[in-house]
């Protein structure tokens, strides 16, 4: 086996030679120096603009600072939780926390972790540009200019996420990387075994650690990765090898997750619901994410551009088979977002997907271009570049989507709440209400009180209950009131992304997508409240439903000491402690499940 992949004196795949030319289009094209300035000039500009578009939107997302407060929690030795005591998995993504820890021991003496979350994120999207044009210039053995790269980089959608603090520019990295290389393979290692080299099928298994449903992403690249071995190279064999190495690391993480927090999935997805089907939702989703600016516009013209280049025979069978593959994996993705529901942030879900169509025809080679029919090729290009200056310059999402209530430009939410141009430190929103609930959170644990801090909103003030065990605050919105709070305060998430309970619980009919559960108050006193600190009988209620075996079994799962046999005992309990769900109503709890 092999760690390389070569670019010369290999033989060429995609470039196949027109009828009445001896050379292909893969072949090395010389240029004049004039054109070859030129040519660099225009990258260096693309480069440039994007770097200073994505640096002009930093800032970080409530969600972002629920990622540092578990990168807070794991380097200081309670483990990847958000609460110390409890084994939930807060974080949607494993691979970007790991990213934000090793972040943090590097960096840390001087940065503030919102900065290195930050910073990662803009180097992970701006590297996802680099990744591209640099693989399709090795595939296309000839010099590339931007074509459907220029939408991608005029989309202010991945300006906004190129930071926040989210995984979103990892998995665009990933995206870029494991296509290019596959782009790469296809071309130039034609004859290659599947399971070569063995590092390619490490990173294209990568998709589940960086968000559970780019699991899809990946089986379609571990099939195309199979495919591509010409039937000498290819057995049963080979082909299981292939897939053993990609599955590796995500089966030996689940067996982690399963034992160490009992359940088969992040507790983000049993919140989320994100096996429901919400079709009319997500398809609303959809309209507000590809009606701003056209994009849909662009997407049509950049699939005319790989049509014109297929039709023409410049493209051979195992460069369109990779192409395709990213087609289908983005169809099969964006097929996932419609059934959920889509999302309440603006276009995030869908950008991995405008990515992947978008990703075979990001660069063109000038050979090719030459050689489309009646000037198809300048002319998509020439489409390509006003709609992406149009879009750039003009366009501005606006605070709330006209197709659907739920759906909201978050960042744009977020300084307006500020008053600052880049929130991006916990203190540049020191005017959000969230923010003032966490210090007084934390100032009560500083005195050791004994109580459950209720937010609610309009008000400022908190209800005060009292309870058996340390500060605890309970509200939906955890980030900066989690970080702003300290470890030593627990905080009740009512949304359920970071609780074990409320992440169970009925759905609120007609609630956000994403957002729809809320637990109700009772569960709350009967959970963390005295003994006597309620005479509401639902509470009694509530605490008997507690007692019930399955939730019994799902308190010890998270909250026990986490010795080998609870480990084991977990692992065996993970799958029906995924099914469970709990009725929000304390009485229908007891008769369901006790």
């Amino acid at each position: 086996m092999t760690a390389t992949l070569p670019t010369s004196g290999a033989q060429v795949d995609h470039a196949a030679p027109p009828v009445s030319e001896s050379t292909e289009v893969g072949d090395e094209i010389t240029l004049s120096p004039a054109a070859t300035r030129a040519v660099g000039v225009v990258w260096v500009l693309l480069g440039a603009s994007f770097a200073w578009a994505v640096w002009s939107r930093r800032w970080m997302s409530d969600d972002g600072f629920i990622n540092l407060r578990i990168v807070d929690n794991l380097l200081s030795g309670h483990g990847p939780v958000f609460n110390i005591g409890e084994r939930v998995e807060a974080g949607t993504s494993p691979l970007w926390l790991a990213v934000l820890a090793l972040g943090r021991v590097a960096a840390g003496w001087s940065l503030s972790t919102e900065w290195i979350a930050v910073t990662l994120g803009i180097a992970c999207s701006l590297a996802a540009v680099g990744v591209v044009a640099f693989t399709q210039r090795r595939a296309w053995k000839s010099p590339t200019l931007p074509a459907a790269l220029l939408v991608w980089v005029a989309i202010p959608s991945v300006w906004d996420f190129s930071s926040s603090g989210l995984e979103t520019p990892l998995l665009w990295l990933w995206l870029a990387s494991a296509a290019g290389l596959l782009m790469i393979r296809a071309v130039h290692r034609p004859t290659a075994a599947p399971c070569q080299p063995w590092w390619l099928c490490v990173l294209v298994g990568l998709g589940p650690l960086i968000r559970p449903d780019a699991a899809v992403y990946s089986a379609c690249f571990i099939v195309v990765l199979v495919a591509l071995a010409p039937s000498s190279s290819r057995s049963w064999r080979t082909a299981s090898r292939a897939v053993g190495i990609a599955l590796a690391l995500p089966v030996a993480y689940e067996v982690f997750r399963a034992g160490y927090f009992g359940v088969l999935v992040p507790n983000t997805g049993l919140a989320k619901e994100a096996g429901s089907a919400q079709w009319a939702s997500g398809f609303a989703y959809l309209r507000d994410a590809l009606s701003f600016g056209s994009t849909w516009a662009a997407l049509v013209v950049a699939t005319a551009l790989a049509a014109v280049l297929i039709r023409t025979g410049m493209v051979r069978p195992g460069l369109r088979r990779v192409w395709i593959t990213c087609w289908a994996a983005a169809a099969l993705h964006l097929t996932w977002v419609l059934r959920v529901g889509g999302d309440f942030m603006h276009a995030r879900m869908i950008l991995a997907d405008v990515l992947l169509i978008l990703l075979p025809v990001a660069t063109v080679p000038l050979g090719a271009l030459r050689r489309t029919p009646a000037r198809l090729g300048p002319l998509l290009l020439a489409l390509l570049a006003l709609w992406a200056v149009a879009v750039a310059g003009t366009q501005r999402v606006s605070p709330r989507s006209p197709y659907s209530d739920s759906v909201v430009d978050e960042r744009t939410a977020y300084l307006s709440w500020a008053g600052v141009d880049h929130p991006v430190e916990l203190a540049d929103h020191r005017r959000h209400i969230w923010q003032h609930w966490g210090e007084s959170a934390r100032r009560s644990a500083a005195r050791g009180d004994a109580v459950v801090l209720i937010a609610e909103r309009p008000a400022a003030a908190l209800e005060r209950i009292p309870s058996t065990g340390p500060t605890a605050i309970a509200w939906g919105n955890i980030g900066m009131l989690g970080l702003s709070a300290g470890h030593h305060v627990i905080v009740i998430d009512r949304i359920g992304l970071s609780d074990a309970y409320a992440a169970r619980m009925d759905p609120i009919p007609g609630g956000r997508i994403g957002h729809a559960k809320w637990m109700p108050l009772v569960w709350i006193e009967a959970r963390y409240g005295a003994a006597e600190a309620s005479i509401d009988p639902r509470v009694a209620t509530a605490r008997a439903a507690l007692e019930c075996p399955r939730l019994r079994e799902l308190h010890d799962a998270v909250s026990a000491p986490l010795t080998p046999r609870r480990f084991l005992r977990n692992l065996v309990q993970a799958p029906a402690l995924t099914r469970l769900r709990i009725p929000s109503d304390p009485s229908q709890a007891v008769d369901e499940l006790c």
